[in-house]
């Protein structure tokens, strides 16, 4: 069972997402070391605090392409509750609270938009940007819950 206690790793197109200087990145290559995420359910969803630090994945605003950041250790940091949607089962159901493995995608509770990768980013082996999508961008980034 996931609960407070539970934690995660993010991929986005196979991916693993870090924190570098509070700014979040999928990184394409085994360094930096991916950030590891602690699930917190809320009210309205979940929240996910990167373990080494402390740090909420927000974004500052909900402008569309905004990039995510862990910089605050406040629990009511702005846009930091997430919906998470299950994908691996068909059922594509929303939920709250995540209670067994699985892969979900994340979107930003209140809007119609989904933490992924800009599709239109460069070619180079650089860490890409992890930013607000809309729901038909193929980059969206994938919560994988693993007991």
């Amino acid at each position: 069972m996931a609960d407070t206690d539970t934690v995660v790793g993010i991929t986005v197109n196979g991916a693993n997402v870090t924190v570098i200087d509070d700014m979040v990145f999928a990184a394409l290559l085994p360094e930096p070391l991916p950030s590891q995420w602690t699930i917190l359910p809320v009210n309205g969803g979940i929240q996910l605090q990167e373990k080494s630090t402390g740090r909420y994945l927000a974004v500052p605003d909900t402008e569309l392409y905004t990039q995510a950041e862990a910089r605050s250790t406040d629990a009511k940091t702005r846009n930091s509750t997430w919906i998470a949607y299950r994908i691996d089962d068909d059922s594509n159901a929303a939920t709250d609270k995540i209670q067994e493995t699985g892969m979900f995608l994340l979107k930003l509770a209140d809007t119609d938009l989904y933490l992924g990768r800009q599709s239109v980013e460069d070619r180079s082996l650089l860490p890409k940007r992890v930013a607000l999508v809309p729901e038909q961008e193929q980059t969206r980034l994938v919560l994988v819950v693993q007991n």
